[in-house]
């Protein structure tokens, strides 16, 4: 599973990571983001087709796409992740007064037994 809340900084080290998995083992590779609930339809059909060419650059034809309305990020993202065997997500910005983990990450990994990759970004 691949959450995204967005596509930026992460993505080089991401597409490498997930790419050597899969000419390794070629596993079953999810990417999803989780949007609010109140997402209109045309800006959900962009994202889905974004997010289709994303996942298309790192496993080309070879992915599962979901964007999925959700409010409770936190909660959905836990129970979805008890469903993978990993998970690799991206870690927001550090610096002074900032957390490296953030809450959901700490909830993910203190509430289930999934393997997690962190990708860091260093400026």
């Amino acid at each position: 599973l691949v959450p995204l809340g967005g596509t930026g900084e992460h993505d080089a080290l991401r597409a490498r990571v997930i790419g050597s998995l899969w000419r390794s083992t070629q596993p079953e590779v999810t990417f999803l983001q989780l949007v609010p609930s109140d997402t209109p339809g045309n800006k959900m059909a962009s994202m889905k087709m974004n997010l289709k060419r994303f996942a298309n650059r790192i496993i080309p034809g070879n992915s599962i796409t979901k964007i999925i309305p959700e409010d409770n990020v936190e909660e959905r993202l836990t129970n979805m992740t008890r469903e993978y065997d990993l998970v690799i997500m991206g870690l927001g910005k550090t610096g002074p007064g900032r957390n490296a983990f953030g809450h959901i990450t700490r909830q993910l990994a203190s509430e289930t037994n999934t393997a997690l990759i962190l990708i860091s970004h260093t400026s």
